[in-house]
């Protein structure tokens, strides 16, 4: 068998080029959906605010002086690494969006009113990202208010700083305590040196000693909503942290009204339908070329048969197709004939004749007529006699074709109705003869089964080089399978793209175990590819 042809890019465009319905309608379905998809999508806006996470603050009521980042040790670098790791956790802690969602009511908005965690919610709406080899952290809240979100996003924000400046007053205050029970412990220490265990002066101390301690364990609890509020009051607070460590975290800008939204974005939705579309499309196309139902090309029959190729012929256009060769003396449909009328010539040989050939095909409208006409023709102009017998009993369309006047066939041979010299008829094309029928008949299978058919084979074998029969489609009527185990061989005419693949496999299996001979396969409206593109293209039909 032959084997399948090498794909080049030519190959890809030429499929490209006959699928491109496929290719158009699957493309305007992609980038259509996806423009109306993003038309109807509600706009959601991002605002960012920028904060500072520097080294903790020095301790200015200790003797340990704070460092720089330049002057930072392996392990000091390690830490500040795992504090700016938890003050990002912090930032979307649930206990600073609480509060956030609380002031702002969010529970109320429609898009918050279909959960019940509405601070889960509100959290997947908040992302932090910290600025590469800096300090800084980005702090982006998404709402569909734009102006809403510079809100959120400064709030929270804020209350993240806040939050920062009240734990950094009680761990302060939380060092004052210590240091003073440290005091009133040494204190206690030298009173009792003096005075004896009951004495107003020792029952003094002790109390401020457990009131200290109460203070202290006050302080060491986390950090509340309360202390947050609190540490917002900066009358309260300002006189009282003028002394204490400054607040290492700080708002460098805060969140602006976004006017654009970063959601959805057209443009780039546009772009990436168009390339979904454009390549889904062309798989698609491909898919439907090399592993649809149909027969596209010889590889698709020579997987499936190992019956011989003759040929395949392109789209044929224009008017009266049938007589496409003698009207066009040059290009590729004719040089494609003619090709065909070659192998057909090489394949008759004396110990093998191929004369009388039956032209069928696994389907109706499948381009049986029009190739057995060309052919005919084709091997007219090779100085052979040619008869042409129309065979399909039931649809005859020969004498409608040649435009005979008398409508005596095959049929009215057969039956009786014309004896032989009436059936046989010159046409208007040379070496070119017909028989043909200009009605249906009854019975056909009954007379081409009958001994008669053997003589009338047996008489244009010996008057004609090649007598050609029009026979009905093989798949669907019996009067082609009667026919093909009387003359020399079938020629089946198959349509890419249209032919199925079942229908070739399911009548190979009938033709071997009929015995019947194909002589060969013509693919039409076949695809055109490599040189026989080139060659298609500057020799096209007129």
């Amino acid at each position: 068998m032959i084997g399948p042809e090498t794909l080049n890019i030519s190959d890809y465009i030429d499929v490209l080029l006959r699928r491109k319905a496929i290719v158009i309608t699957f493309f305007v379905v992609v980038v259509a959906t996806v423009l109306v998809a993003s038309l109807l999508m509600t706009p959601i806006y991002r605002a960012t605010a920028t904060i500072m996470i520097d080294v903790e603050s020095p301790h200015v009521l200790t003797t340990t002086a704070g460092v720089e980042m330049g002057s930072m040790g392996t392990t000091s670098y390690l830490s500040y690494q795992g504090y700016f790791s938890t003050q990002l956790e912090i930032m979307t802690s649930r206990t600073l969006a609480s509060q956030v969602v609380k002031e702002f009511d969010l529970r109320q908005k429609p898009e918050y009113t279909d959960t019940s965690d509405v601070v889960g919610k509100f959290l997947k709406n908040v992302t932090v990202e910290p600025v590469p080899d800096t300090r800084l952290v980005k702090l982006s809240i998404e709402d569909q208010d734009p102006a809403l979100a510079a809100k959120l996003a400064n709030r929270l924000a804020e209350i993240y700083t806040l939050r920062n400046l009240a734990y950094i007053s009680k761990s302060e205050r939380l060092n004052l305590l210590k240091n003073e029970y440290l005091r009133l412990e040494t204190k206690l220490s030298e009173y009792s040196k003096v005075y004896k265990a009951k004495h107003p002066e020792m029952i003094k101390l002790r109390k401020e000693m457990e009131e200290t301690l109460d203070y202290m364990n006050k302080e060491k609890a986390p950090v509340t909503t309360e202390d947050i509020l609190t540490a917002g009051n900066k009358d309260q607070y300002q006189h009282a942290l003028s002394n204490l460590k400054a607040n290492n975290v700080s708002i460098i800008d805060p969140a602006r009204v976004p006017t654009r939204p970063v959601r959805p974005k057209m443009i780039l939705n546009l772009l990436v339908a168009v390339v979904l579309g454009f390549f889904g499309g062309a798989g698609l196309a491909f898919f439907f070329e090399y592993q649809g139902p149909t027969i596209k090309d010889i590889e698709d029959v020579e997987r499936l048969t190992n019956w011989p190729f003759l040929g395949k012929i392109p789209e044929t256009p224009g008017r009266k197709k049938e007589f496409h060769v003698q009207r066009e003396t040059r290009g590729y449909i004719t040089e494609a004939y003619r090709s065909i009328c070659t192998r057909i010539f090489m394949a008759d040989i004396p110990e093998r004749p191929l004369k009388s050939i039956a032209v069928s095909s696994l389907g109706p409208q499948e381009g049986k007529t029009t190739s057995i006409c060309n052919i005919a023709i084709v091997m007219a102009q090779n100085n052979k006699r040619v008869l042409l017998v129309d065979a399909d009993m039931h649809k005859p369309r020969l004498q409608k074709v040649f435009r005979t006047k008398d409508g005596a066939g095959l049929a009215a041979y057969l039956s009786g109705e014309a004896d032989y010299t009436k059936v046989i008829k010159r046409t208007e094309i040379d070496n070119v003869f017909l028989a043909a029928d200009d009605r249906p008949h009854d019975t056909p299978s009954v007379l081409l089964a009958g001994s008669k058919m053997k003589e009338f084979v047996q008489t244009t074998e010996n008057e004609f080089d090649y007598v050609l029969y029009d026979t009905p489609p093989i798949g669907a009527i019996t009067d082609a399978q009667i026919l093909s185990q009387t003359v020399d061989g079938v020629i089946f005419i198959m349509e890419s793209g249209k032919t199925p693949k079942r229908a070739v496999l399911r009548n190979y299996k009938l033709l071997a175990a009929s015995k019947i001979i194909c002589a060969g396969v013509i693919i039409v409206k076949a695809p055109v590819r490599g040189r026989e593109a080139y060659y298609y293209y500057h020799h096209p039909p007129k």
